[in-house]
């Protein structure tokens, strides 16, 4: 409801959803949701099903249907392509300048390996439990006790989670506090640079995504 009146009150022509949770008032162009399958493939659904809608009401000629009025005119839309197959992968790349592709941010110490740990998420289902983050981290220290370097990254906001985490695993020389001291561009710097990243399903795991991390994340509370 909350995002469907955002854009009514940006005065956002084209506004399409999901019949539900009371927006369907407040949208241009509302569908009902495919049952039974990834969110992901609901959002191309709810994206064809928009651009079917808009195709058909410019080739009538008969204008966009907002609300319970027409306009006149069709609502000018400059559809970006082809929507891709279910299957297709696009791949995401973070658009570095320059200048950061030549920064070293976690500068190498050999034998050293950087270990980005991300144990923060938005939502709390999504988060692993602290005391898996502390025993995963205990175990790499212990197994890998002159090879690991652990990074840890949040927001300023996340840093008492990160904090009781840290608090957990020795020795303390091997542990790297960056949570609320990156911008998003440094974040993706250190992404970059790291070793591995091991992390929550949240922003920063698209981000290492982006910026082509090895990378590992935990995913729950979604059906598969």
């Amino acid at each position: 409801f909350s995002s469907a009146l955002i854009g009514c009150g940006v005065g956002s022509g084209v506004r399409t959803g999901f019949q539900a949770e009371g927006r369907t008032l407040l949208l241009t162009h509302s569908f009902p949701k495919h049952q039974g399958i990834h969110r992901v493939h609901a959002y191309r659904h709810l994206l064809k099903d928009l651009q079917e809608r808009l195709q058909d009401s410019r080739n009538g000629g008969q204008g966009v249907e907002v609300g319970k009025k027409k306009r006149k005119k069709s609502v000018p839309w400059a559809w970006p392509g082809e929507i891709p197959p279910d299957d297709a992968v696009q791949k995401i790349t973070f658009p570095f300048s320059e200048k950061e592709r030549q920064t070293v941010f976690l500068p190498k110490q050999v034998p050293f390996k950087y270990v980005v740990f991300n144990v923060n998420a938005d939502a709390q289902s999504r988060r692993l439990p602290l005391e898996k983050w502390v025993a995963l981290g205990n175990r790499l220290l212990k197994n890998k006790p002159n090879e690991i370097k652990l990074v840890f990254i949040g927001t300023p906001q996340q840093r008492p989670r990160v904090a009781e985490v840290m608090q957990a695993l020795e020795p303390k020389e091997h542990l790297l506090d960056f949570a609320g001291k990156t911008s998003v561009r440094e974040l993706a710097m250190l992404l970059h640079d790291a070793d591995a990243v091991v992390t929550n399903d949240s922003g920063p795991m698209h981000l290492a995504n982006a910026v082509g991390a090895p990378l590992v994340t935990f995913i729950g509370a979604a059906d598969p």
